[in-house]
């Protein structure tokens, strides 16, 4: 059951109630929402958002759900000092993860002097039109893979000029295929610089598909991180 915070009352998702002003106490009460009525405008895109079971707040008169994930971060923080501190950019190439990765970088006020922009490329057509893909590539496709990602990166890195470009392509789930890099948790992200393009593979073992997109964003983060600090990246 997730828990909202609106206009003036407090909501939850399987007990939705109209509230209203007293301006309009007389001619509209608050009840229940039956089955068949629409959801309150307001309230609706936290219901349908995915189902996620998310905290929200008011502030400035906007609902505002938390975010960034929690447990991202001190890793989106480290990575926004890094790339201020050096005076550096990124810019993003990102499947799955369904333009997640951008939006955590961009959640740090001042993200206009690090990021350059992004793409979601979610599905193969888009990747034609603007990833650089070829028919050829299409007809090669049978999944994400470290190639596939190490080429997105590289494609963006040179189209908006970035010190780096983070890719990710994986396969979110719940429902997959029978290769390794079809099942659900798996993830492909690579890291396009000067010196060279730089990958990771890693497999989560679960079939969530809201903690997959999250998980995916901290690998292709993490490797930036790592390629910033020299740490353990390979080429």
């Amino acid at each position: 059951m997730g828990l909202y915070v609106g206009h003036v009352g407090i909501f939850n998702s399987s007990d939705i109630y109209r509230h209203t002003s007293n301006a309009h106490a007389k001619t509209c009460s608050s009840r229940p929402i039956s089955n068949q009525a629409t959801p309150h405008p307001v309230l609706s895109p936290f219901l349908t958002f995915y189902n996620l079971h998310l905290v929200v707040s008011r502030k400035n008169g906007i609902i505002m759900s938390e975010f960034p994930p929690a447990s991202l971060r001190p890793l989106i923080q480290e990575v926004f000092e890094l790339l201020r501190e050096r005076k550096e950019t990124v810019s993003v190439a990102e499947t799955a993860a369904g333009g997640l990765t951008s939006a955590c970088l961009l959640s740090s006020p001042g993200a206009s002097s690090i990021y350059k922009g992004g793409l979601t490329v979610y599905t193969l057509e888009s990747r034609l039109a603007f990833a650089g893909w070829t028919p050829a590539h299409i007809e090669r496709y049978q999944g994400p893979t470290p190639e596939i990602v190490a080429g997105l990166a590289e494609h963006v890195r040179g189209v908006l000029g970035s010190t780096y470009t983070v890719s990710e392509s994986g396969t979110a789930g719940p429902t997959g295929g029978t290769t390794r890099t079809r099942t659900p948790g798996y993830v492909a992200v690579a890291v396009a610089t000067a010196q060279g393009t730089y990958t990771r593979e890693e497999e989560t073992g679960s079939a969530d598909r809201q903690a997959n997109m999250v998980a995916f964003v901290r690998v292709g983060l993490t490797l930036l991180r790592d390629v910033m600090l020299g740490r353990g990246a390979s080429l």
